[in-house]
């Protein structure tokens, strides 16, 4: 089970950041600040969150890939991600953006440079990006505990 609450993507310009996406969950998949809405696969619903009034959150009640919310790439080189998300269960083991159970994915296939992910590997967040090789970082906190845990990553 993996509840996802808020996911917010920004384009960091020059000494400002625009909000580019920002998905609140809010018994619907949309873009809260533009187009960019997500369309769920696999059965994604809604549950009780921790933020805004009422507070929901996506619910993926697995961590195997059959749920998830596809929703336009907006983002390229320098950004930023931020999201909620809290779990009781353990994500696929590996090392790698693409081996762990995904949470936030711009995984381009091919050889690129410019794809990232999020995933939960084990008990831990996964952040990487790149390509041959792939830049890789794992969260000093373990988040596998029903607590809701904050995620964001930045890139430049």
């Amino acid at each position: 089970m993996l509840i996802l609450l808020l996911l917010a993507l920004l384009l960091p310009h020059e000494t400002s950041a625009a909000l580019v996406a920002h998905y609140e969950f809010s018994d619907d998949f949309t873009d809260s600040v533009g187009a960019n809405d997500g369309t769920p696969f696999g059965g994604v619903t809604f549950t009780n969150g921790i933020y805004l009034a009422p507070p929901r959150a996506g619910y993926f009640p697995t961590t195997n890939g059959n749920q998830y919310m596809d929703i336009p790439r907006v983002i390229e080189n320098s950004f930023s991600v931020s999201f909620w998300m809290k779990t009781t269960k353990s994500g696929q083991p590996g090392i790698g953006m693409d081996r762990g159970s995904g949470l936030v994915n711009g995984e381009v296939t091919g050889a690129r440079d410019d794809d990232w992910g999020i995933c939960l590997a084990g008990d831990y967040v996964y952040y990487g990006v790149g390509n041959t090789p792939d830049v890789n970082m794992l969260s000093k906190t373990a988040v596998v505990d029903g607590q809701w845990h904050r995620g964001d990553r930045t890139l430049y």
